[in-house]
């Protein structure tokens, strides 16, 4: 976190880096508290759907990414 921090502080922003365990950071992450926050996803096969469908439906984005994302477009492109 002191890599992510100094490098805001290069720019001029000062940013308050918290660390907390996998459980709690997915509840705090859904509950929408963070302004911010880091995640990452890797690929367990090589398929579109893989990440498309998981992270844009509708249906399932609350559930992986937090941010609610909701597109009827999106959703009939991915069905």
């Amino acid at each position: 976190m002191r890599i992510l921090t100094a490098s805001y502080a290069k720019i001029g922003i000062t940013i308050k880096a918290k660390g907390i365990d996998f459980k709690h950071y997915v509840r705090y992450v859904l509950a929408g508290k963070p302004q911010a926050y880091v995640a990452g996803w890797l690929a367990d096969y090589p398929s579109m759907d893989n990440f498309l469908y998981l992270l844009f439906e509708s249906s399932q984005s609350p559930y992986t990414d937090g941010t609610s994302y909701s597109n009827p477009k999106v959703d009939a492109l991915l069905a």
